[in-house]
């Protein structure tokens, strides 16, 4: 496994054996055994070839098909908080599934091409900046928990960004540029 990833990638960089070789440091025999799966790379190599391909060691090992790093470390956090969750008692886990299973709807449209990706990343944004609201506004309780006018203001300056993104939205859906026309 380890080696057809290692050929495929050198491939796709264009790059011969002789120099993958060099910029990994090992000689280009040692290279053709990797990638005939004849010989294991080790750790330093792996690590090497991993750097100069912007890939995961897992994905590099056959571990995973998420190539970028970044997402590897993104997934792990995903699971922490699966983990959380289900150590965490918050009362009606059903809403918490809902929210999950609309998600998945709303996924299944991307994919179905009944929305575009700008709709979609747009909803991201939006669920994203109303967690973001909910834990700040927490945050604000804790340091003071009165309503004052910097929480007022805060609370009227996101409900307005998130009713400009709602309304973004409705636009992206419904108007397209003959639609615009009968406004």
């Amino acid at each position: 496994m380890i080696g057809e990833r290692l050929a495929m990638l050198r491939n796709e960089k264009k790059l011969t054996m002789r120099a993958i070789g060099e910029l990994v440091g090992v000689s280009d025999a040692a290279w053709v055994k990797y990638e005939k799966n004849r010989a294991e790379p080790s750790i330093a190599t792996l690590c090497k070839t991993a750097e100069i391909f912007n890939v995961s060691l897992d994905y590099l090992l056959g571990r995973t098909n998420i190539r970028d790093p970044k997402l590897i470390d993104t997934a792990d956090i995903q699971n922490d908080f699966i983990k959380e969750f289900e150590e965490s008692t918050i009362g009606d886990t059903n809403k918490f599934f809902n929210l999950f299973e609309n998600l998945s709807g709303a996924i299944g449209l991307i994919k179905n091409k009944k929305v575009t990706e700008t709709e979609f990343q747009l909803l991201l944004k939006m669920l994203s900046d109303l967690i973001v609201y909910f834990n700040d506004i927490h945050s604000m309780k804790e340091e003071t928990p009165i309503l004052n006018k910097h929480v007022f203001d805060y609370h009227t300056t996101t409900t307005s960004d998130m009713i400009h993104d709602l309304n973004r939205l409705l636009e992206l859906t419904f108007i397209t540029d003959d639609s615009e026309k009968c406004l």
